[in-house]
């Protein structure tokens, strides 16, 4: 059984895709499956995934731009781990990154979350964070058990999403010795319309 589901969405990243692949490509695991859902690019993402390892990566093509919301459920609805994580094509993740979540796979945690930092202006984030998805790991039976589902929305995908998860009263585990998750800041001006991954 797959441990560990990486559902990575990209919508025009091409300029930032290829350091979160070659970060993942080195943390390669056979109890992790890695997913990437281009939502309808329009710049040279394609070009890039089309060359991707087919052994390593799954990757899924939208001939037509869906959205955030809906493209997080998909990644969801198609993934075979235990638990699920979410990270942006434009943003990065630590070299431990992978280790570090399997170490908590076997345990009863439905929601693990862990520190982030935004790049590049250094500022690290510890404290419960309620908003987002990406720097969370997600027991998959706890969603479906639950019927939680991404709503298909121009924006606030990520907290509508949370806020369904803490009604539930999910089991938490916070861990925040070090950072595991980059928000890349640069990118969100130029790159983060409204309703795009």
């Amino acid at each position: 059984m797959i441990k560990l589901s990486v559902v990575i969405t990209n919508y025009n990243k091409v300029k930032w895709l290829p350091r979160l692949l070659k970060t993942l490509q080195k943390q390669k695991n056979d109890d992790v499956e890695y997913i990437i859902i281009d939502d309808a690019s329009t710049d040279n993402s394609q070009f890039l995934l089309n060359n991707l390892d087919k052994d390593t990566f799954k990757v899924i093509y939208h001939t037509k731009n869906t959205g955030i919301g809906l493209t997080r459920q998909e990644g969801f609805n198609i993934s075979k781990g235990k638990y699920l994580v979410y990270i942006d094509g434009d943003d990065n993740v630590a070299e431990n990154y992978i280790t570090t979540l399997l170490s908590y796979t076997n345990q009863n945690y439905d929601i693990l979350e862990f520190a982030y930092q935004f790049y590049p202006n250094g500022k690290i984030q510890t404290e419960r964070e309620y908003t987002f998805i990406w720097n969370k790991m997600i027991k998959k039976e706890f969603i479906i058990k639950n019927n939680i589902k991404f709503e298909d929305v121009i924006m606030e995908e990520d907290g509508l999403f949370i806020k369904e998860i803490n009604k539930r009263n999910p089991i938490y585990k916070i861990i925040d010795n070090s950072v595991l998750y980059y928000y890349n800041t640069l990118s969100i001006s130029l790159t983060r319309p409204i309703g795009h991954c």
